[in-house]
C-alpha cells in the first residue's frame, strides 16, 4: 500500500513538473532575435554619436593651430567672439555630459534586458505572462534611444553653430591669400 502511495506521489510530482507553464520556443526565439536587433542598432548608433561627440573635446582646436599667434593676439581679445566661443565651449561640455549619461543609461538598460532574455527559457510562466515584461524592457530601450537621438540633434545644431563661428573668425582674422 505504501509503495502505491509513493508511486502516486511521484507520478503527481512528475505531472506537475512536466506540465508547469513554460514559454514556447517561438517566444524565446523571437525575444532573443528582437534583443539582438535592438542591441546591435543601439550600439551602432552609440558609436556614431560618440565619434561626433569626440570632436567636441576642442571644437576650435584646428582653427587655433591654423591661426597660430593670431588666435591669442586677436581672436581671444575680441570680446564678442570670445564670449561666443566660451558659450560654445560650455554647450560642448554640457553635451558631453548628456552623451555620457545617455550612454550609461543605455548600457544599464541593455544589461537589464539581456538578463531578462537570458532567463526567459527557464521561466515558469507562459508567453502571455512574459510578453508584458518584455514590452516593458523594449519600451525602456526605446526611451533611451530617444534620449540619445536628442543628444544627436543637439550635436548637429552645435556643430552648425561651431561651423558658422569658425567661418566668421576666418573671414575676420585669417590671413588673406
Amino acid at each position: 500500500m505504501r509503495y502505491a502511495q509513493y508511486l502516486m506521489t511521484g507520478a503527481l510530482l512528475w505531472g506537475l513538473t512536466a506540465c508547469a507553464p513554460k514559454p514556447s520556443q517561438e517566444f524565446v526565439k523571437s525575444v532573443q532575435d528582437e534583443y539582438q536587433s535592438v542591441e546591435s542598432s543601439l550600439n551602432q548608433r552609440l558609436s556614431e554619436v560618440e565619434t561626433q561627440v569626440a570632436s567636441l573635446q576642442d571644437p576650435f582646436g584646428k582653427l587655433k593651430s591654423e591661426l597660430g599667434k593670431v588666435w591669442t593676439d586677436k581672436v581671444e581679445k575680441d570680446k564678442d567672439l570670445a564670449s561666443r566661443i566660451q558659450a560654445v565651449n560650455e554647450k560642448s561640455q554640457q553635451l558631453l555630459t548628456e552623451f555620457n549619461t545617455a550612454k550609461s543609461d543605455i548600457s544599464t538598460a541593455l544589461t537589464e534586458a539581456k538578463s531578462f532574455v537570458d532567463g526567459v527559457p527557464t521561466q515558469q510562466k507562459r508567453d502571455d505572462d512574459l510578453k508584458p515584461e518584455w514590452e516593458k524592457y523594449k519600451n525602456t530601450l526605446n526611451e533611451k534611444r530617444q534620449s540619445l537621438e536628442k543628444v544627436a540633434e543637439s550635436l548637429t545644431a552645435l556643430n552648425s553653430e561651431i561651423s558658422t563661428l569658425t567661418d566668421e573668425i576666418k573671414k575676420k582674422y585669417a590671413p588673406k591669400k
